[in-house]
């Protein structure tokens, strides 16, 4: 749920208080940039992040910083032999990543490395690349401004769409998807994470064009196939929800879900909404969790509810995922930061 949309509700209605932090609206993932290095505190090592860390400052928070030691821990070993594979190369030290993308091999002075950051932040409205199987094809700065993150994932011949978005944006979804996927790869779900405009208006625009079943908690989908433009926020966005048939309601706490040679894990996460769902599934030996709506809010008119809400909250805790894909603050890639985003939202 886009916080800003919130903030206008609250202040149309004045029915009751939403909470003290609500998150900023306008809080988009930073571009990461890594800093291929043989070994920590060497001297290549040190003037490279010394050197990209001065220039990423400029930037104001846009850009994070990060090194990966080929030669260090097994995360570290892990994602260097990802990046290789990414970028269809072995990458030597120093080199420099922005997003993924081989940009640097080797330390450029300061003007053509804010030149390279300038460039990479405004390729905006093209998929962005997470990992060899997995892409966010959609969200504000991808599709339309009022969509939350939309995430594709791809295993065999199969494909999982992770949200739609409101729709309004259908035609460059639509584009990103055709672009991430091979010929012959078809697209059998389109998995909602709750009944929210900003993450399920799209849905039947997305099924007609693709196929795919829509697949939502029974708890949410009564909602959908309703066309209730007031618990799921529609109304909100100035926009009317039409009834929308759910393909696969799913039921109780957990459902496992085939997808071509691979699978997805659905967790029933009540709170924000009552049929709120996170999905998780395991890429190269790390667990990636699809938890849109992590940071809430919590509001009456959502059929919000506070108590299950923190309790879900220490679920998605011990669940102990690598990797956090959420729909509003981005992309979170250590437990370290997981587990933090997390707890800032425990009471």
């Amino acid at each position: 749920m886009n916080s800003k949309c919130l903030d206008q509700e609250v202040n149309r209605t004045k029915e009751a208080e939403v909470g003290e932090a609500l998150p900023n609206p306008e809080s988009l993932a930073p571009m990461l940039v890594e800093i291929i290095c043989e070994r920590a505190h060497c001297v290549i090592y040190e003037y490279a992040i010394v050197t990209v860390k001065f220039v990423a400052d400029e930037f104001k928070g846009r850009v994070k910083v990060k090194p990966v030691v080929r030669r260090g821990s097994k995360k570290n070993v892990d994602r260097y032999l990802e990046l290789c594979r990414m970028n269809g190369q072995h990458l030597s030290v120093p080199a420099i990543l922005m997003g993924g993308k081989l940009v640097f091999t080797y330390v450029p002075g300061i003007e053509d490395l804010r030149r390279a950051m300038e460039e990479n932040l405004q390729e905006t409205g093209v998929s962005k690349r997470i990992k060899d199987n997995l892409w966010q094809v959609g969200g504000s700065e991808l599709t339309d401004s009022a969509d939350a993150a939309v995430y594709l994932i791809w295993f065999g011949d199969k494909a999982a769409l992770v949200d739609s978005g409101c729709g309004q944006g259908h035609l460059r979804l639509r584009k990103h998807i055709d672009e991430c996927l091979p010929p012959g790869v078809q697209l059998e779900y389109l998995l909602l994470t709750h009944c929210h405009f900003d993450h399920a208006g799209g849905a039947a625009a997305v099924r007609m064009a693709l196929g795919c079943r829509i697949v939502a908690h029974e708890l949410d989908a009564v909602y959908l196939e309703a066309g209730d433009s007031e618990v799921t926020a529609a109304s909100w966005y100035g926009a009317r929800l039409e009834p929308l048939m759910v393909d696969i309601k799913l039921h109780g706490h957990e459902s496992t879900l085939t997808i071509g040679d691979g699978s997805v894990t659905a967790i029933h996460w009540p709170g924000h909404s009552p049929g709120s769902v996170v999905y998780t599934t395991n890429i190269h030996g790390q667990l990636v969790l699809f938890g849109q709506d992590v940071h809430g809010p919590i509001h009456p008119a959502l059929l919000s509810d506070e108590k299950h809400y923190q309790a879900s909250l220490a679920k998605l805790i011990d669940l102990e995922a690598d990797i956090l894909l959420e729909g509003h603050y981005g992309i979170f890639w250590t437990k370290e930061e997981v587990r933090e985003f997390i707890q800032s939202f425990m009471k």
